[in-house]
């Protein structure tokens, strides 16, 4: 059972892929194979910057649709490339700083949660398993459909299996959705909670400027403690 004491102090809910975990290169392999079945070639930057943020509309440019894409997925990448082989030859891996900052936050209080969306909750649950990330969050995890439009559904069966009762909430992610959820989470919950944006690369998204902006999980706790 979580502590209540600390249930009522930090709660730090993490996306997963992109923030906790580097899987910038299947990622691209997966959306490059992707857009080759449908005769389409994009560049590994295209792959990591607009892919990452959106695929879809990625695709839409192009004059393809949601099906089409989802479907030269199965035919060109799913049943073709393994999370298996990704996870053991290492092109999924933590990030460098991502043990040292999860044990930081812990040591200090911060009640850590994990909110991720997948169209395979399994992958994601394996991912998390192979990784060594249940001894962070247990079970503090959520796991979100791609028929769900937004995190925040996620985020308040995360915060119930927390205990939260009061005190304040940072939503950490790579995408807009990781940080909106926070205005969702203040607006309806209620609670107060703050979106803090993780970008890696040089091409930040625009619509996050007003949140705060971090590089790398290294300044999270500056933000939090």
């Amino acid at each position: 059972m979580i502590n209540k004491d600390i249930s009522k102090k930090r709660v730090a809910i993490f996306d997963l892929d992109g923030t906790l975990v580097n899987s910038d290169k299947w990622m691209s392999n997966e959306l490059i194979k992707t857009f080759r079945g449908l005769g389409i070639s994009i560049t590994e930057r295209q792959a990591v910057t607009e892919g990452k943020k959106d695929k879809y509309a990625l695709a839409a440019q192009y004059g393809f649709g949601k099906e089409e894409l989802d479907q030269s997925y199965r035919e060109n990448f799913k049943n073709l490339y393994t999370l298996d082989g990704a996870l053991n030859s290492g092109e999924i891996t933590l990030y460098s700083e991502t043990r040292k900052i999860l044990n930081s936050l812990m040591e200090n209080g911060v009640n850590l949660g994990l909110l991720s969306r997948s169209s395979n909750k399994s992958n994601q649950l394996q991912k998390i398993r192979h990784l060594g990330l249940e001894e962070y969050f247990g079970d503090r995890i959520s796991i979100v459909s791609n028929d769900q439009k937004t995190k925040y559904e996620g985020a308040i069966d995360l915060l119930k299996k927390m205990q939260y009762q009061e005190g304040d909430i940072y939503c950490i992610g790579d995408r807009a959705e990781d940080v909106l959820v926070a205005d969702d989470l203040r607006k309806n919950y209620p609670a107060n909670a703050k979106g803090i944006y993780v970008h890696r690369s040089d091409s930040p998204d625009s619509k996050l400027e007003k949140y705060s902006q971090v590089k790398s999980l290294d300044e999270i706790p500056k933000l939090i403690l």
